[in-house]
């Protein structure tokens, strides 16, 4: 068996691949605007931008179409306005979109983490006053 690993932009290196040459793409795709380098204006298009990615993958990955996709719900605006600040459930718009790619929904495992991973959320002082709770799980998608 063969392995190799590709550092660079994915949708660049996905449209170089040949159609159905991967037998299974595990992936974490960047959180909707949680980090610097993952910054869109607005859900739809983070959402457009990870459809396109998605159906380059549909093309690359073979017959069967074995997908693993890590995503986490996020706390976020769904668009410009301060009032739109929300719950984003990623995982269910991420089954609704691989679907309409193509992709046959299998299982979405809850990756219990135990206790959460971040402070980007909270609010007021002293710690550890929040506005919104955050996750402590995230789905892995088959």
């Amino acid at each position: 068996m063969t392995y190799k690993i590709i550092h660079e932009d994915c949708l660049t290196a996905m449209q170089k691949m040949d159609n159905e040459s991967v037998d299974l793409m595990v992936t974490s795709p960047p959180y909707y605007n949680a980090r610097e380098y993952s910054q869109w204006e607005n859900l739809d298009a983070y959402m457009a931008d990870m459809k396109q990615i998605f159906t380059e993958l549909f093309r690359v990955v073979k017959t069967d179409k074995n997908i693993v996709v890590n995503v986490g719900d996020v706390l976020g605006r769904t668009n410009a306005s301060p009032a739109s600040r929300r719950r984003i459930p990623l995982g269910a718009y991420f089954i609704t979109m691989l679907e309409k790619v193509g992709f046959t929904f299998l299982e979405d495992f809850i990756w219990f983490k135990g206790e959460v991973h971040s402070k980007r959320h909270l609010s007021g002082k002293p710690f550890p006053y929040q506005k919104h709770p955050i996750n402590c799980y995230e789905h892995i998608l088959v």
